[in-house]
Order: structure tokens, then sequence, then C-alpha cells
């Protein structure tokens, strides 16, 4: 009887791989959504600039990276990030990169510790959607949702102050903007040619817009496998 069922588990564990690979219906941003730790909605009232090469508004090139602090609930590994931006002039590239990257806080003021890089990536072309929404500012761009799923699992503890830093790296004609949300309301980190080091919004207490999702637990992991198998049975690919 045992060894019947381990035979049944183990079929239904291999149908649901092969469902995995040959079936779209399971593949898709939304099925992370459950494993989501922070989740920062956009406002789509404005953003802010971080871009390694842009135009300002008198034509100048600049530069300037954002960062914003979150604490986890409890420890987690992180393996994905989503965040959400637009191009200030709506003319999005046919090829871009991104940087990643989770800083410790610094000791005293709570900025992002460059002595303290937890984690770092490039990203080129990661998955991006048109939304549909579009921000409040110049001629009104479209919303874009970015996915990434990062090289190697993050660990995290709980109740800690870290730093995601997101930024577009290289490409002068778009100038990408990391998009606002009000999910803590006690602002971000920027740091540019002006401010030398990192600075603290003083006046705006907008976060900015984002998605961290952990790596599921073993046991959920085979929860998981086993509802999608008797999904997987019911319906058809096509």
């Amino acid at each position: 009887m045992g060894q019947d069922v381990s035979i049944r588990i183990s079929a239904i564990t291999a149908v649901v791989f092969s469902l995995f690979v040959g079936c779209s219906a399971f593949a898709g941003p939304a099925d992370m959504n459950d494993l989501i730790v922070v989740d920062h909605q956009p406002t789509y009232a404005g953003g802010g600039a971080s871009d390694t090469r842009f135009y300002n508004m008198f034509d100048e090139e600049r530069w300037q990276r954002v960062a914003d602090d979150f604490e986890l609930d409890a420890i987690s590994q992180i393996g994905t990030v989503r965040w959400f931006g637009f191009y200030y002039l709506d003319n999005p590239p046919t090829d871009e990169l991104f940087h990643i990257r989770v800083y410790g806080a610094r000791v005293g003021d709570g900025l992002p510790d460059d002595n303290n890089i937890i984690y770092e990536q490039d990203v080129a072309n990661p998955l991006r959607i048109a939304t549909g929404e579009r921000v409040a500012v110049s001629v009104g761009p479209y919303e874009y949702l970015y996915e990434s799923t990062l090289n190697s699992a993050v660990l995290l503890q709980a109740d800690t102050q870290y730093w995601l830093e997101i930024y577009q790296i290289g490409d002068l004609d778009p100038a990408f903007l990391w998009e606002f949300s009000q999910a803590d309301g006690n602002g971000l980190a920027f740091i540019n040619a002006t401010t030398i080091d990192w600075r603290a919004t003083s006046s705006l207490t907008s976060d900015t817009a984002y998605q961290l999702i952990a790596v599921p637990e073993p046991d959920s992991l085979l929860a998981f496998l086993l509802a999608a198998a008797a999904m997987g049975f019911r319906r058809r690919c096509h």
C-alpha cells in the first residue's frame, strides 16, 4: 500500500515536471505571487532617475542611482526581483542592461553601505511587460513591469535593514526612472555627481516600486507540484 502511494507520488511529480516544460499554462510572472515577501506597489505618480547616463531637462548628460530600504518579517531566500519603471520620453530601448544590488545598512546613518554589498548582478534584457498604465509625468509614459531571476538565491535575515538598488547602465537616450511607491512612506536614498555620497530624501516620502520573491521551501514546492499535477490532469496544453 505504502509502496503504491510512493509510486503514484513519483509518477505525479514526473508528470508535473513534464507539464512545466511542455505547457505554457504554468509559465509566467503570476505563478510566484504567493512567494512575494516584499510588495511595493506603484503609484503612477512619478519616479526617480536610476540610470548611469541620461539627459536632464536642460539637455545635459547626468547620472544618478536610487536605492530603497526594506526589512523582512521572516528569514527568506530571495530568488526573483520584479520592479516597476518607465522611460521619461516613453522611448523603451530594444536592448538594455540593468544592475541589481543588495546592500547592508551603514552603521550610524543607516544608508546603503558600499563596503557591505550582499549581492549584485547585471541583467541583460530582463522580462519587460507593458502594464497598460501611464505615469503622470512628462509625456505620460507607459509603465513597465520587469522581472529577473537571480543567478543565486540571496539569504536575508528577518528584522534587518537592507537596501535594494536597481539602475540602467550606459544607454544615453532612454532615461529610465524607477517608479515611486507609498508602501512604507519612509523615503529612499540617491547618489549622483552632486551629492557624491548617498543621501536620504528629506521632503519626499515615496519609496520605489518593486517585489522580492522568495525561493519556495521544499515542503511548499512539493505541495505546489502535487496541486499543479491535479490541475494538469484536468486541463490540456494548446
